[in-house]
């Protein structure tokens, strides 16, 4: 079996977790190998996928290097960094609420003047599919021969994310029995799929993978900004790489330990698998009198 027999073989056992092998410049071939091994062993991959999109290195990297360089992120810059530091302190559900409209309006940002129809109304359907015809003529020029398994794997898969799950219709969703709501009609219409905190991290997992997929496929477009922004940086050496990384491996460092979202999640609704007992409130509703206290006699 070779390099690519692998690659499909992990992006076909990913599709039910709505998931594909991200692109980005940590998959190489031993990366590929890697999932592979790990599918046959354990019948699943997908921690490694979530790991890849999630480090606070890549979240880093997508921003400085890949949603702040295309024009179509532009006006969404204010939104993606407080979703990224919502989710980077847990606080997922508000993550997840700000990241979920964008994928419509980059969409509509991608295909913006190039739909032909006779038709009245322009559908999101009609959207879907002017993107995908994009991005694949766009893949063709980089993509070569050798590769042109990475660009049909990414068509295939937002195919069947814009397609089939994340626009679908509630009747149609709800027929389709999947073990996620990952659906925007459901939950911006319906609030639905916000119960589970895990299952709302995990989404927020899917929506970046979308979003850097969307800005690979706008940088694809020219092959100087995306050479530019891929072989010619040095995030090293890139102070405002380098600031954003710390303060994400920060965030997210700080929000293992106790911290004022866990107070929600634990102490008021109890939504990770663990709640605290009576004698651990009145312990916290100490801690905050006195955290209080502190702060009002400190000097303005």
């Amino acid at each position: 079996m070779d390099i690519w027999d692998k690659y499909k073989a992990i992006n076909e056992s990913l599709k039910k977790e709505f998931l594909c092998v991200p692109p980005y410049r940590s998959v190489t071939p031993q990366y590929v190998c890697d999932c592979y091994d790990k599918l046959q062993k354990e019948g699943d991959c997908s921690g490694n996928i979530v790991l890849s999109v999630n480090l606070p290195w890549e979240r880093a990297f997508q921003m400085e290097y890949r949603y702040k360089k295309c024009d179509i992120f532009k006006d969404f810059i204010p939104a993606i960094e407080m979703a990224l530091y919502d989710f980077a302190i847990g606080n997922w559900v508000c993550a997840y609420l700000t990241l979920l409209p964008m994928v419509e309006a980059l969409i509509r940002k991608l295909t913006e003047g190039k739909i032909v129809s006779n038709k009245k109304r322009i559908y999101m359907s009609d959207y879907i599919q002017c993107f995908l015809d994009e991005y694949e003529n766009a893949a063709k020029s980089y993509y070569n021969d050798t590769r042109a398994p990475i660009k049909e794997a990414y068509l295939e898969y937002l195919g069947y994310i814009l397609k089939e799950t994340l626009f679908d219709n509630f009747d149609s969703y709800y027929a389709k029995n999947y073990e996620f709501v990952f659906n925007r009609n459901l939950t911006l219409h319906k609030m639905e799929g916000l119960e589970n905190e895990s299952k709302v991290s995990r989404n927020i997992t899917r929506i970046f993978l979308l979003l850097d997929i969307f800005a690979e496929a706008w940088m694809l477009q020219d092959a100087r900004l995306y050479n530019s922004n891929t072989l010619e940086i040095d995030p090293n050496s890139d102070l405002d790489f380098q600031v954003r990384y710390k303060l994400y491996v920060y965030l997210y460092t700080k929000a293992v330990g106790p911290c004022d979202i866990h107070y929600v999640h634990n102490a008021l609704r109890g939504s990770c698998g663990w709640k605290c007992s009576d004698e651990e409130k009145k312990t916290l509703i100490s801690q905050l009198e006195m955290q209080t206290a502190l702060y009002q006699k400190m000097p303005l």
